[in-house]
């Protein structure tokens, strides 16, 4: 996130992080804590532990289990992805139209590995919806250095609790 502020704001006496806290709709309490409009970042690693966090902050168990939710259906995409399965991805994500194995040799084809992925997780319009904007190193077949990358794909939970990958288009 990149807050460019300009002198009006400081001559009005606003610091950068009012600022900042005004453009996310975010309103910071004496903890640190976002009040409304939070953003968990989430890391995907081996092994990670769903307490590892940005500030070293815990969480609740609810937010565990969703961020871990959030974080196994972020894996799972990328691992079919990698490996070409067309099933598992149709299974956890929800598109107009389906994806098949012929797109994912393609894919493959020109496409490496993905590397560094970290997920930053904001509430969407719903309790069962995740905005998640997914940054990541991609590597290119020919291409000796990594190229930065960033999705973004809405997350909903199902009636049953399983989470999916909304991509649909989104209207205003």
């Amino acid at each position: 996130v990149i807050v460019i502020t300009d002198k009006k704001d400081e001559e009005r006496g606003k610091t950068a992080q009012e600022t900042q806290a005004e453009q996310t709709g975010a309103i910071q309490d004496g903890s640190g804590q976002n009040q409304e409009g939070s953003m968990q970042v989430l890391t995907l690693t081996e092994g990670a532990d769903a307490e590892d966090q940005e500030n070293g902050e815990t969480q609740s168990a609810g937010e565990l289990d969703t961020n871990q939710k959030i974080l196994n259906l972020i894996q799972t995409y990328f691992q079919a992805e990698e490996e070409g399965d067309a099933d598992t991805l149709n299974q956890i994500v929800d598109t107009p139209n389906p994806v098949t194995e012929k797109h994912l040799q393609q894919i493959n084809e020109i496409i490496m590995d993905y590397q560094n992925i970290i997920c930053y997780v904001i509430d969407g319009l719903d309790d069962s919806s995740w905005v998640t904007y997914i940054s990541y190193d991609i590597k290119f077949l020919n291409v000796d250095q990594t190229a930065p990358s960033l999705d973004r794909f809405i997350i909903r939970q199902r009636d049953d609790g399983t989470m999916y990958i909304d991509m649909h288009p989104v209207d205003e």
